[in-house]
């Protein structure tokens, strides 16, 4: 391309010739364009060579001077004609040494070659021919297949003298349905093949800039092939070989174009990744390989009591894997948690799958396979999650998942991971986030290049803040009794009391192990660690002389998306509160939701041996005292009389 020209049109003026190529990082590859040339040789034979199909490798008797029979049976020369003027016909034989006869189509051009004529170099090897009366010599070339292994050094094969090469495209297999079948290392041979040619011969074109353009101007006509030689270390492979015809006809083909722009497509073969989080439904959360309870629900935001199991998952599509340079060297993941979550450790589960969505699974790597190791830091609360040489080898090297056959071991697919941790007493509240974060460091074997990707998600917590009191203000507030009900999960709320505070640990079904919230001194009880549900307070013991609630107190918490997290892009939560109903204003940075719960004085229903019993008594005094009063009285009255 560094033959420049000037182009006159019909009008006279003088135009350019110009070619230029916009390069676009994608996953995707452009369609392939290749050439492949196969060499026939056609011209009339000088002993006609055919065969007739033969079923065993006995010896064959034919006819005198017709058939020359070979001791395997494997070749039949017929020496002269077919004496009942029948179709002469040939017989082959497959890899399986299944033998098949066919007619010998007799308007096909027979080869004339000679071959006493052919030559063996006993220096090289190679065969040579070349016809005694015109003095034609044949070339030296060989074919190429997926016989010949990945890597071709095109370099070595030209100067090994071969002056040209067949690229076998595909093969038509044997059995009934003869279909046809690509060869595995097509693509990859001529593209290489392509690449050094133009690379020895070709002439470079300026390095694309920052927006990945590059172009050439004041080019003759004519057809040219394109080729890119250097590319980013993060790119797979470079995009395969291309022609382009200067000047070029427009769609409808009504005029030439002399400017032209392509789209070639590098394919990165880039990994990502996804880290979600979800709520465990379980006691224990330890799933142990089987996965049919956390196969749904995942999503980068989560609520959570204190001492619920949440459940984790990484998500990460592997790099794309086409030979032994763009294979994985490295695959590492360091997870790392906020300070209230704690890892339920020896609990990561490692699943590949052909499918996004992860539902056609290939195979599952438990943490005692080899495959992979997990270390835990305490401290920094991180948990690392590294292939060893058995599992990279397995993910480089293992059986085609695809039906592309340029693709190796698990190119593509989707990496799960999984693993359970709880949350503590540590954890934030309210809109206060805890974050959970992952980064992913990997590299290819044939660079020093190491690519990181992160990802978070985050999960929340909040709490309630009910203050006790008696109308009034003379009844003893800690003589009252609570119990919290989730009416969403349907379950009781146990919990610890710590420095006045109670924290969230676990639920129960039974009402009986519930735990009893009792106010303090000033008449609050806390409770913190409480995911987004609907709760029911209700009062089981009140002050003496005071009337216990008729109802429970409905509080209903609600997480609401609202702003982006600016590592992961994901929406973050806010949360909003009723009781009974009603609006509230959490506090404490929006984590806590206040609310009084008010008794007033009264009379419980009476009780054997209580102060009902003292209600009769003294009422039955009072009867008898009228009724001393009415007889005196009446007694004095008759007196007077």
């Amino acid at each position: 391309m560094d033959r420049f020209k000037k182009k006159t049109d019909e009008n006279g003026e003088r135009t350019s010739l110009k070619i230029k190529i916009s390069m676009r990082k994608t996953a995707k590859m452009i369609a392939v364009v290749s050439c492949t040339i196969l060499m026939l040789a056609a011209c009339s034979p000088k002993k006609e060579v055919i065969s007739q199909s033969v079923t065993g490798n006995e010896d064959k008797t034919y006819d005198s001077g017709e058939w020359i029979v070979q001791k395997n049976g494997s070749l039949i020369q017929n020496a002269g004609g077919n004496q009942d003027g029948e179709k002469k016909r040939y017989c082959f034989q497959d890899v399986e040494e299944n033998r098949y006869e066919a007619p010998l189509l007799s308007d096909v051009p027979k080869c004339t070659y000679d071959f006493s004529d052919l030559k063996t170099d006993e220096q090289t090897g190679y065969k040579s021919y070349q016809d005694p009366e015109t003095g034609a010599k044949a070339k030296l070339g060989i074919d190429v297949s997926e016989f010949q292994g990945e890597v071709i050094d095109w370099k070595q094969v030209k100067e090994s003298g071969v002056e040209f090469v067949m690229v076998r495209l595909g093969y038509r297999a044997y059995g009934e349905s003869g279909s046809l079948v690509l060869d595995a290392m097509y693509e990859q041979n001529v593209k290489n093949a392509l690449e050094t040619a133009v690379k020895n011969g070709g002439v470079a074109m300026t390095e694309t800039d920052t927006a990945g353009h590059t172009s050439a101007s004041n080019m003759e006509q004519g057809l040219y092939l394109i080729v890119e030689t250097r590319v980013p270390e993060n790119v797979t492979s470079t995009c395969n070989p291309f022609f382009v015809s200067l000047p070029m006809t427009t769609v409808v083909g009504s005029e030439w174009l002399y400017d032209l722009t392509v789209y070639p497509k590098n394919q990165t073969g880039n990994s990502d990744l996804k880290k979600t989080v979800r709520e465990s439904k379980n006691s224990t959360g330890k799933h142990n390989g089987s996965l049919t309870d956390i196969t749904d629900g995942f999503e980068h935001t989560a609520t959570a009591s204190v001492g619920d199991v949440v459940y984790y998952q990484i998500l990460s599509t592997l790099p794309t894997i086409t030979s032994k340079a763009s294979s994985l060297g490295e695959y590492t993941y360091v997870d790392t948690m906020s300070k209230g979550i704690r890892y339920n450790k020896q609990d990561v589960v490692i699943e590949f799958f052909r499918d996004s969505a992860c539902t056609d699974k290939i195979t599952a790597w438990a943490e005692d396979s080899g495959k992979f190791t997990v270390t835990y830091d305490d401290t920094a609360n991180t948990m690392i999650i590294k292939m060893t040489e058995a599992g990279l080898n397995e993910i480089n090297e293992a059986a085609t998942v695809y039906t592309d056959s340029v693709k190796r071991g698990y190119s593509d697919c989707t990496m799960r991971i999984t693993y359970a941790a709880a949350l503590t007493a540590d954890a934030k509240m309210g809109d206060t986030d805890n974050p959970n974060e992952v980064a992913l460091t990997w590299k290819r074997t044939n660079t020093t290049y190491y690519d990181t990707l992160e990802d978070c998600c985050h999960v929340y917590t909040y709490g309630i803040d009910v203050l006790k009191q008696f109308s009034d203000g003379k009844g003893n507030i800690q003589n009252a009794k609570f119990n919290l009900h989730n009416d969403t999960d349907n379950c009781y709320i146990i919990a610890d009391l710590k420095d006045g505070i109670y924290y969230a640990k676990g639920i129960t079904s039974k009402k009986s192990d519930a735990t009893t919230f009792i106010p303090n001194s000033s008449g609050h009880i806390v409770v913190k660690g409480l995911e987004d549900d609907a709760y029911s307070l209700t009062e089981t013991a009140t002050g003496k002389g005071y009337v216990l609630l008729k109802d429970a107190v409905k509080i209903v918490i609600k997480a609401n998306e609202n702003g982006h997290c600016e590592k992961c892009g994901t929406k973050l939560l806010t949360v909003s509160a009723t009781v009974n109903g009603k609006d509230v204003t959490m506090s404490d940075g929006n984590a806590i939701v206040p609310l009084t719960v008010v008794n007033n004085p009264g009379f419980d229903l009476p009780k054997t041996g209580g102060y009902g019993t003292w209600m009769f008594t003294i009422g039955g005094v009072a009867l008898l005292g009228a009724a001393a009063f009415i007889v005196v009285r009446s007694r004095k009255h008759k007196s007077e009389q």
